[in-house]
């Protein structure tokens, strides 16, 4: 494989056109405690992932769950791995 330059200005631009909103808004400050502690490149991967999918999750649940409530008055809390019922 070819190693070319790559130009990190351009990555918001490449992650909003590949819709990956959490990559964008963490990327930097993952990348610096990454840098920071030595990660390898696929733990830092894997870290802004799990935040992708944990918002994906969020991003879904949220308007089930206010119908929800509006039907039942019960609340949700917390993600969906460790979702509660509040009656």
């Amino acid at each position: 494989m070819t190693v070319r330059e790559v130009d990190i200005h351009t990555l918001p631009s490449m992650l909003t056109a590949l819709r990956l909103p959490s990559f964008q808004k963490l990327w930097a400050e993952i990348a610096t405690r990454a840098d920071t502690e030595g990660w390898p490149a696929a733990r830092f991967l894997a870290v802004l992932a799990e935040y992708e999918l944990a918002e994906r999750d969020m991003r879904r649940i949220s308007p089930v769950a206010a119908r929800f409530q509006a039907f039942s008055g019960c609340q949700f809390h917390g993600m969906s791995s460790s979702m509660r019922l509040i009656l």
